[in-house]
């Protein structure tokens, strides 16, 4: 569906042309006799980042192109946009490249979900396409809204702080003139000069993230503070400044702590990196693993918190597997391997300390772990408000669905576990991540086992199978103190 607008602007034409040309200055964006290829989906953003850069044309001494990817996600309303796209750039006389990419495919082949699906396969034919017309810039048509909704999502799934830091609005070859507009400034500009665009209903359909920022999260920010998008662009400039220092610091370090680096391992000095300020651990372990993968995909705080945890603790040898790579820590070296390349690694000793106890129905004192574990057996079932209000460390079961002995134990090599609520049974290992448990602590959480699987992660969840239901008879109430 192609929108126009009619209702009264406050944004002139001219003070937009001058906010995005003074962008482009600031950030040094193109140079003169540049092709750009300019990233256009139909939506208002793009359709007003190439009219902006055709105005600016002539002033910037720059050649345009544009590019559109069908991600086929919508049928024939995907098509009509792939068709508005061609019909604009050739009415202004551009080079049109067009193409499709089943995204659907992508993310089953993949593994990944819808929305970051899409974003590779716009990036992956961006790339491609500028490649193929030599084109030296692409241009974006992020505006502030996007880095504002980005900051929230990444704030709400947890994120260090390159996430924090906003948007760029330059890494090359892409730039984003747009980045210190915000959405109403383009739309208002869209309808002054009466220009079209393509609407895309799926951006207020609530199944996403982003969306439900967009259209619930963001309105009740703005109730709060009006001027809530302003706020954390500043937040957002404070957080790209100190993240670049400590990148600075990083780039300047890093080296000297590396002692060694091919392309399956790299491995640190621990002694050079105890010399330096501490407080740049996170960040030289952060550095050496993208300096090995490339990425950081998947390494999380609890990665890198479990490694601090480890160096701190001071045991000569250990070995800790992340996402992808196995870390490996012997004596003063402290090595990172690609999991694929070090399956013949000499994988170092287990220093974990083992425990396994037999307990009862009664009391059970466990001195050496500093604990207690109270089992009792009672017909009177608790009531679904009483579980659910229960203290961390009580628990109750159907005690019929037990196979007696009970042990008390840590956690085994290959040990399984369905937790409460799940279909099936998962690594323990996996569970322990998911539930964001520090490595260093894993090893000290009890496991109360009957005598075929675990039954109770204790402080953390009961397993499915043990679980009270309407035709439980029995309960097995447990319950852990701790002692003196």
């Amino acid at each position: 569906m192609v929108i126009t607008m009619t209702f009264e602007c406050r944004t002139s034409a001219h003070s937009m042309i001058d906010q995005v040309s003074v962008t482009i200055a600031d950030y040094s964006m193109v140079k003169r006799g540049e092709l750009v290829l300019v990233a256009v989906s139909g939506g208002s953003d793009s359709v007003v980042l190439l009219e902006l850069l055709l105005l600016l044309q002539d002033r910037l001494g720059i050649n345009l192109a544009v590019a559109h990817l069908n991600h086929q996600l919508r049928g024939d309303t995907s098509a009509a946009d792939a068709l508005f796209v061609e019909e604009l750039a050739r009415s202004r006389e551009l080079e049109v490249i067009v193409d499709r990419c089943d995204v659907r495919a992508l993310c089953r082949r993949e593994s990944v979900g819808l929305e970051e699906g899409a974003r590779i396969a716009r990036y992956r034919f961006l790339a491609q396409t500028a490649l193929r017309l030599k084109a030296d810039k692409v241009a974006l048509g992020h505006t502030v809204d996007d880095s504002v909704e980005t900051f929230l999502m990444h704030l709400i799934r947890g994120s260090g702080l390159s996430g924090l830091s906003g948007i760029p609005p330059v890494r090359p070859p892409y730039i984003r003139p747009l980045i210190a507009c915000t959405h109403a400034m383009v739309v208002d500009f869209a309808v002054r000069e009466n220009l079209q665009w393509r609407e895309d209903h799926t951006n207020v359909e609530l199944t996403c993230l982003r969306n439900r920022i967009r259209c619930e999260l963001l309105p009740l920010l703005t109730r709060c503070n009006p001027r809530i998008r302003e706020t954390i662009q500043r937040t957002e400039i404070l957080i790209a400044q100190a993240n670049d220092s400590l990148n600075h610091l990083t780039d300047r370090y890093l080296p000297v702590v590396i002692k060694s680096k091919s392309q399956a391992m790299i491995s640190l000095d621990l002694a050079a990196i105890r010399n330096l300020d501490l407080s740049l651990l996170p960040q030289l372990l952060r550095g050496a693993l993208y300096e090995l993968r490339n990425s950081l995909k998947d390494i999380e705080f609890v990665h890198i918190k479990s490694l601090i945890d480890l160096i701190n603790k001071g045991s000569n040898r250990w070995e800790l597997n992340l996402p992808g790579i196995t870390a490996l820590k012997e004596s003063d070296t402290l090595k990172f391997c690609l999991q694929e390349e070090c399956s013949d690694a000499p994988i170092s000793v287990d220093t974990e300390q083992k425990f396994d106890y037999t307990v009862v129905v009664g009391d059970n004192k466990l001195a050496d772990l500093g604990i207690s574990l109270t089992l009792s057996v009672t017909e009177n079932k608790p009531t679904l408000a009483k579980i659910c209000s229960a203290p961390a460390k009580t628990e109750y079961a159907d005690f019929d669905r037990i196979m007696l002995p009970f042990s008390l134990r840590n956690r085994r090599s290959g040990d399984r576990f369905r937790p409460l609520g799940m279909a099936a049974k998962k690594r323990l290992k996996d569970f322990f991540i998911d539930e964001h448990v520090p490595f260093a602590e894993r090893s000290h959480v009890p496991l109360l086992c009957d005598a075929e699987r675990i039954i109770w992660v204790t402080g953390i969840r009961l397993a499915d199978e043990v679980k009270i239901t309407a035709e439980t008879k029995r309960v097995l109430k447990m319950e852990i103190k701790e002692i003196k």
